[in-house]
């Protein structure tokens, strides 16, 4: 229980590790399998209250490192995040870095550039009732997590994504209380 309270309260892997005196492999490994299981959480949790969808948009993540410059354009994480009853949840959508191949050629990449910002502009997926709403803050929430990583490798991001809808949709007592419950049913 004690890697729960940890996860559940911020600490970082090495953190964890480093007070509960054990190792990094270890912590490591209990950390990917509650992602998995909060994966699975907010599935079954999303599937039970689609009814209840207020908004929905679009986006594109990409590494602070990365934004604003030309030949990152392929590396972003595109996903569509709902608003059901105060709560988040995100469907991964295609990977853009699977066009890269097929479509770099480094002279032509200012155009690349260009022709993608024109696409996304203009054909983006969204139903928003205003501005300010629970998605965008969200988004704020996510970059604030992904931040405190030293990158995340592209077939991870998606359970870094959902460790971070959970973390925002629950408080630190909830949090607890639903990861305890999820892995006492998987470990028994």
């Amino acid at each position: 229980m004690e890697f729960i309270k940890c996860f559940c309260n911020d600490l970082s892997v090495k953190e964890a590790s480093k007070k509960l005196n054990s190792t990094h492999i270890t912590a490591r490994n209990k950390y990917k399998i509650f992602r998995e299981l909060i994966a699975l959480h907010l599935e079954e949790e999303f599937n039970k209250n689609r009814d209840n969808i207020k908004e929905y948009n679009e986006y594109i993540y990409l590494d602070k490192c990365k934004r604003g410059k030309k030949e990152y354009i392929f590396d972003g994480q595109n996903f569509l995040t709902f608003d059901y009853g105060n709560k988040v949840y995100s469907i991964m959508m295609s990977l853009l870095s699977r066009y890269k191949s097929i479509l770099i050629d480094e002279k032509q990449i200012d155009l690349y550039y260009k022709e993608l910002s024109k696409f996304l502009l203009f054909n983006k997926v969204a139903k928003l009732e205003k501005l300010d709403n629970n998605i965008q803050k969200f988004w704020q929430f996510l970059d604030e997590v992904i931040s405190k990583y030293r990158g995340i490798n592209e077939k991870n991001f998606f359970y870094y994504l959902k460790e971070a809808e959970f973390k925002f949709n629950y408080n630190k007592n909830n949090r607890f209380e639903i990861l305890k419950h999820l892995y006492l049913n998987v470990t028994l």
